[in-house]
């Protein structure tokens, strides 16, 4: 029987180490770091999430140390914050290695424990995938309040596929935004990408408000505390 799978994104590039193989051909990872501003957007502390890729995290440190945030405001009021740091980049082998290519980075919610998808039997039978936007909102503590699907996820799935991403992103849990160690409650916009190997679905994801696409990997927060003012550069 074929692996199936319903994966999320954010999975694919966390699971890809290249500190120890130089690739052989250009591959996309997404790369987060908890970090802390202070009441004029400065940065004042830099942490990666985990320690896969520490290699890259270390390289990419040096550039992001660069970048200007804006303050989180608290009825009008600038205070420091704590928010997440997610940086979608592309490697690009060369002679000596390989060359860094930041494709795009946000702030706001992170993700905290997510469990997989069950595959709905109809879907999986057919050999169909599809994508799945769900908007959630989610509390100070990070636990989903509320979520449902969304226009923006190409190709558009059938209902069945929409439930069952839906019904797993409510079990999930988030790392808010935090402001004096207290969470603050907000809104996201998370893509699942429902797929089987035998025929891959190549997903494609967009705010519907914004029209700005989600890339792979990412999840885009609705009105972050702590906003990246200066557009990534490649280092």
């Amino acid at each position: 029987m074929k692996t199936v799978l319903a994966w999320l994104l954010i999975c694919i590039a966390a699971t890809v180490a290249i500190a120890a193989d130089i690739p052989s051909a250009p591959i996309d990872l997404t790369l987060q770091w908890t970090l802390s501003v202070d009441a004029d957007g400065k940065l004042t502390a830099l942490k990666p999430v985990d320690d896969t890729n520490a290699d890259l995290h270390r390289r990419l440190e040096l550039e992001v140390r660069k970048w200007r945030f804006g303050a989180a405001k608290i009825n009008g009021v600038a205070t420091p914050a704590d928010t997440t740091l997610t940086v979608h980049v592309t490697l690009k082998p060369v002679d000596d290695g390989y060359h860094i290519d930041l494709r795009n980075a946000e702030t706001g919610v992170g993700y905290g424990t997510m469990t997989a998808p069950k595959y709905p039997e109809g879907a999986l039978m057919s050999h169909r995938g599809g994508a799945v936007l769900v908007r959630i909102d989610y509390d100070a503590d990070g636990r989903v309040t509320q979520a449902q699907a969304v226009e923006g996820g190409l190709p558009k799935p059938g209902g069945d596929i929409e439930r069952a991403a839906v019904s797993a992103v409510k079990r999930w849990t988030f790392r808010p935004e935090s402001i004096g160690g207290h969470g603050r409650p907000g809104s996201a916009m998370v893509p699942v990408c429902f797929s089987v190997d035998a025929r891959p679905t190549r997903c494609r994801f967009t705010d519907p408000a914004s029209k700005r696409e989600i890339s792979d990997g990412a999840m885009l927060a609705v009105d972050p505390l702590v906003q990246l003012q200066m557009p990534p550069r490649a280092p």
